[in-house]
């Protein structure tokens, strides 16, 4: 009880040291790469084939398309996508042939999210990335956009068993980065029966996931170029070793894009429905630094899990939950609270012996918390220091 009383004064003694400024939002830059090839020129229903990406400035979408013609190499239809951005007054940098990304929108205005679609009967692969770009002069900004995790999409619930005539394969490429800076690409294999519906296909992919050392979440966007279009996906974060997952595309034939329809890739993007993180982590006296992430899918009559990572073995420790997410700077800390203190409560409990705390919640069912939102963040105090360890803020969006 004493240790309680100890960490719930820290809190109060960090919360009062918060500098209530007005922040600017991250600015990122949203990279757009082409490879394999050659284009094919149209898809599978004859249609000319599209390349399209979107991207979000001061909050406004803003959408382009390039139609890849036969035989276009990837390099090139690359560079016809980086041309429409730069005509339309986009600050771009080329990183190689098949890559770029783009740093500002017209007149210098931030980038705030970004996604990239793509046809995948066009004969190319299609990727996206969003990373943070460092603080200009005006000083360091609130780190609180969505920096990792890359959305990838399955089969709806509701896709009828498809006739195959044998059995197909996919494979979901995945780039991931430690916490120094190793980089190294998983390659998951998922091998799809004839007969399966959306929810087999599905289960599938996830088992494919997990057995690969993934925590894959449920999650739903809207689609990119039918905003109309409930879009079925999984959020990638982390890998079980602790690594963010940076990059992810998806390989596979003409024959299993009979039961896999054309997949969205979003990166850098809270989802309308599901569960995410974003922010940075404050390491605080943890040997390595702090990471959450939800498994399940938020819904009525439902439960997901949420862990959260401390590094701080068997310390007191909790999570902050609330209605509201904010941006407040902790000075003493070097760190970030997410959650509005004013909308918000705190849940005590230890570590575990691995530095861990996990929270399931179980969703009533009611109709009435669809599009509800919560955010959490844990933490735990290290008494010899007295410093908190504080992860990411997570994100919770209840859907149907």
């Amino acid at each position: 009880m004493n240790r309680h009383r100890t960490l719930l004064s820290a809190i109060r003694a960090a919360l009062c040291a918060v500098i209530l400024a007005i922040t600017a939002s991250a600015q990122l830059e949203v990279c757009l790469s082409v490879h394999a090839g050659p284009a094919t020129g149209v898809n599978s229903n004859g249609q000319p084939s599209k390349v399209t990406s979107r991207i979000h400035v001061n909050g406004v979408n803003d959408t382009r398309t390039v139609n890849p013609v036969a035989g276009q190499t990837a390099a090139q239809v690359s560079a016809a996508q980086e041309a429409q951005y730069r005509a339309a007054g986009f600050t771009t940098r080329r990183i190689n042939a098949n890559k770029f990304c783009i740093t500002a929108g017209p007149g210098g205005a931030p980038i705030t999210e970004g996604v990239s679609y793509g046809n995948d009967d066009t004969g190319l692969d299609l990727d996206s990335g969003v990373r943070r770009l460092p603080p200009g002069p005006g000083g360091p900004v609130a780190p609180g956009a969505k920096g990792k995790g890359v959305g990838i999409g399955v089969p709806p619930d509701n896709q009828p068993p498809l006739p195959l005539p044998q059995p197909v394969e996919i494979r979901i490429i995945i780039e991931v980065i430690d916490r120094n800076g190793v980089v190294r690409t998983i390659v998951v294999r998922v091998q799809l029966l004839p007969g399966m519906n959306g929810q087999q296909i599905q289960a599938m992919i996830i088992q494919a996931l997990r057995q690969a050392g993934f925590t894959p979440s449920g999650a739903r966007w809207n689609s990119v170029l039918d905003p109309y279009r409930l879009w079925y996906g999984l959020l990638l974060e982390r890998s079980l070793l602790g690594e963010d997952v940076q990059h992810v595309e998806y390989q596979y034939d003409a024959l299993a894009r009979r039961v896999m329809p054309p997949q969205e890739l979003h990166a850098g993007v809270l989802p309308e429905h599901g569960i995410g993180t974003f922010g940075l982590p404050t390491l605080g006296a943890a040997q390595r630094m702090p990471s959450a992430w939800g498994d399940g899918l938020p819904a009525p009559s439902s439960f997901f899990d949420i862990t959260y990572q401390i590094e701080l073995p068997n310390a007191p420790g909790g999570e902050v939950i609330g209605f509201a997410r904010t941006e407040l700077p902790i000075p003493n800390l070097g760190g970030w609270l997410y959650v509005d203190p004013g909308t918000s409560i705190f849940v005590l409990q230890l570590t575990d012996p691995m530095g861990t705390i996990r929270h399931r919640y179980v969703v009533p069912n009611d109709p009435g918390l669809v599009g509800l939102k919560l955010f959490t963040q844990g933490l735990a105090l290290d008494a010899a220091t007295m410093q908190l360890s504080m992860t990411e803020g997570v994100q919770i969006a209840i859907g149907n």
